[in-house]
């Protein structure tokens, strides 16, 4: 994951040095269940990679031109009504890895 990270990390220089602001969206749909990093039994596991990620891209290689972006995998809405599933919102929040 590291040596993945450190090469995005390289391209992602080449626009911090420009100025150029990025949408980061690590880990997408973090808590779908259908990528490795979800961990249904315990969320703090799904959390971690993304904690590491922004830990080595803002303190280690100092950028700040990021935009951090958690997108759930799971509909909080009925289409048919403006109501929201209050246990799908509830499930987003446990993957939430925190501001």
């Amino acid at each position: 994951m590291m040596a993945d990270l450190a090469w995005h990390a390289d391209y992602l220089k080449q626009l911090s040095d420009q100025k150029i602001p990025v949408l980061w969206r690590p880990l997408h749909e973090i808590d779908g269940g259908w990528f490795w990093w979800t961990c249904a039994k315990d969320a703090k596991i799904t959390a971690e990679p993304w904690k590491i990620t922004f830990n080595y891209l803002v303190n280690t290689r100092g950028f700040h031109n990021m935009l951090w972006v958690y997108s759930a995998g799971i509909e909080t809405a009925n289409p048919t009504s403006s109501t929201i599933d209050q246990a799908s919102v509830n499930w987003c929040k446990t993957y939430y890895p925190g501001a």
